[in-house]
């Protein structure tokens, strides 16, 4: 009997050992699937566009008063809430203070914001940003690759780049929508 007893004893000890090693593997996953959820989620707040305003974009059709002609053309409709979290920034400002770091890439990226033109492009070869910023080729192209794939820039064609509205643009609200439509399309 006792022999029994201490085999029942055995296999007990034994099934209480893998349900509590099961249960700390499960308790393991559980805890990593936690942390890659609040590291998802700390991606997605530095990527998101902190607004209210809801912008949706549709093709209506116009007639034309004086040919009569009919036209097809986008439409931006908005819900005028007030953007919020936005902060004032004074570019000139900053990127002097950027220009002082002298990281190569961060005085491209002060040279690409300083010289956009009023709808957010760069018309520039790379040979021009390097020439003027006195960088290498290797690093414009670098730091524009990089830009690229940060989505905070985008090619439009050979020597022309735009720079992501929701990053930096001058103007109205409504400028920048009509900009974001233009960045968007591609």
């Amino acid at each position: 009997m006792k022999n029994t007893n201490l085999k029942t004893e055995k296999s007990e000890d034994k099934l209480i050992n893998n349900a509590e090693s099961k249960d700390n593997v499960v308790s393991l996953n559980k805890q990593k699937k936690d942390e890659k959820k609040v590291e998802n989620k700390k991606a997605e707040t530095l990527t998101k566009t902190k607004h209210k305003k809801q912008v949706r974009v549709s093709k209506q059709e116009y007639i034309d008063p004086i040919t009569q002609e009919m036209r097809v053309f986008d439409v931006i409709e908005t819900n005028e809430n007030a953007d919020f979290y936005w902060e004032k920034c004074w570019m000139m400002n900053l990127m002097v203070a950027m220009d002082a770091i002298g990281n190569d890439k961060v005085r491209v990226m002060t040279w690409l914001l300083t010289n956009k033109n009023s709808e957010n492009q760069i018309i520039a070869t790379q040979e021009k940003i390097a020439k003027e910023v006195k960088v290498c080729k290797r690093t414009v192209l670098e730091t524009i690759k990089a830009l690229t794939e940060a989505k905070a820039i985008k090619k439009v064609v050979n020597g022309v780049y735009m720079i992501n509205p929701d990053i930096a643009a001058y103007g109205s609200s409504k400028k920048r929508d009509g900009l974001i439509l233009r960045f968007t399309k591609s």
